[in-house]
């Protein structure tokens, strides 16, 4: 963990991974001691008290940790096929490779038994390759209910920054996702049109990711497939989660690097905004003055 001589730097992500969130420390550090305070637990009325930890920052090292864990399950394997072809392409000029599922009869199909590991043995190679699949699985699970968390989260520190007077908001709420109508955004847009118009313009960059995170956190299941050449392992996702006859074409750890990517540039430029309209309309409310 890198960090200066702010005591209170493991408190953001931006000390776990530098210039990935600037915005976040400036923010919650001028909105402390206000009714707008976004760390920590509600201690009367108005006021938040300081927690041991920032609620964003906890999901995102959860949600990098999961990305490191998908890298784990391809990386070592990845690997060890690439060997194994390079061996077998130099004693018998061809590549041959059979696979084996275990814990479950029925393959990775979604029936039967979960599917624990796959072994994969390559022809004129001494041992067998592992791919842990049901650790795939798990990493597939915390990294799409983490990102959701980020987004509700995000949600709820909008509805309590600009007072929108929402109920139990998440992100489908902000944006008036069908069912819900517009009014929040509308609200949020009268108060703060720049920021308002920057979620709505962000929002297509999740949709898929919010397809997989529902299939995940309502279903618990997610199908993928590991795909196994002499050039390693890639993890493939349905274009649509919800429909077993879409493509299996996004590659999952590109896929999730780029979501990653994509909610960091997301939280950064609305914690910006909300700097700008704190200092500009509510910094008179500091208890302390």
């Amino acid at each position: 963990m890198s960090g200066g001589s702010n005591a209170n730097a493991s408190f953001y992500y931006d000390s776990y991974e530098p210039g990935t969130f600037p915005s976040q420390e400036p923010l919650c550090e001028e909105t402390a001691w206000t009714p707008y305070n976004l760390m920590g637990q509600r201690a009367y009325v108005s006021v938040l008290t300081r927690s041991p930890g920032n609620p964003l920052t906890i999901r995102l090292l959860s949600l990098s940790e999961s990305l490191t864990r998908m890298l784990d399950c391809v990386e070592k394997p990845g690997r060890e096929i690439g060997e194994a072809a390079e061996t077998s392409f130099r004693t018998d000029g061809h590549f041959f490779m059979s696979s084996k599922f275990h814990g479950g009869d029925a393959g990775p199909d979604g029936r039967g038994a979960p599917v624990d590991k796959v072994q994969f043995t390559v022809q004129g190679w001494p041992r067998t390759v592992e791919f842990k699949w049901i650790e795939m699985h798990l990493a597939l699970y915390a990294f799409f209910s983490n990102f959701g968390s980020i987004l509700d989260r995000l949600s709820f520190e909008v509805n309590l920054m600009y007072e929108l007077r929402a109920r139990k908001v998440d992100w489908a709420k902000l944006l008036g996702v069908p069912p819900f109508p517009v009014k929040l955004l509308q609200a949020l847009h009268e108060k703060d049109a720049k920021l308002a118009d920057f979620v709505k313009s962000q929002a297509p960059l999740f949709e898929k990711a919010i397809g997989y995170r529902n299939r995940l956190v309502h279903d618990g299941l997610i199908e993928f497939n590991p795909e196994i050449t002499h050039r390693g392992i890639a993890v493939w996702l349905r274009e649509n989660p919800s429909d077993a006859a879409s493509e299996m074409n996004v590659n999952a750890l590109a896929f999730c690097g780029r979501t990653k990517a994509d909610m960091l540039n997301l939280l950064n430029q609305s914690y910006s905004q909300m700097l700008a309209y704190f200092r500009a309309n509510l910094s008179h409310t500091d208890v302390r003055s």
